[in-house]
């Protein structure tokens, strides 16, 4: 299913904000919690929207592509009972 107007908005959104963390010093960690209130969006999207969809708005959009990445290494990290 096609992800929504504001679905796309917040890709956007986080890109930005991504970048902006990222640019100013910040790391995994604080990118992490400053979109900490986004997550509930965020398993929506992963939810509702196929591979493609998701692999197309990662290639356009590199923050949120870096934050697709985050989480991924997170639940990788927290399944293998790992360290962050």
């Amino acid at each position: 299913m096609p992800l929504s107007t504001e679905q796309i908005n917040l890709i956007s959104s986080i890109d930005q904000k991504v970048k902006n963390i990222l640019s100013s010093g910040g790391n995994e960690a604080s990118v992490m919690v400053a979109l900490l209130d986004e997550m509930p969006k965020i398993k929506i999207i992963i939810g509702s929207a196929n591979q493609e969809e998701l692999n197309k708005y990662c290639d356009s959009h590199e923050g949120f592509y870096q934050y697709m990445k985050i989480l991924e290494d997170t639940a990788r990290a927290i399944a293998n009972g790992k360290d962050l």
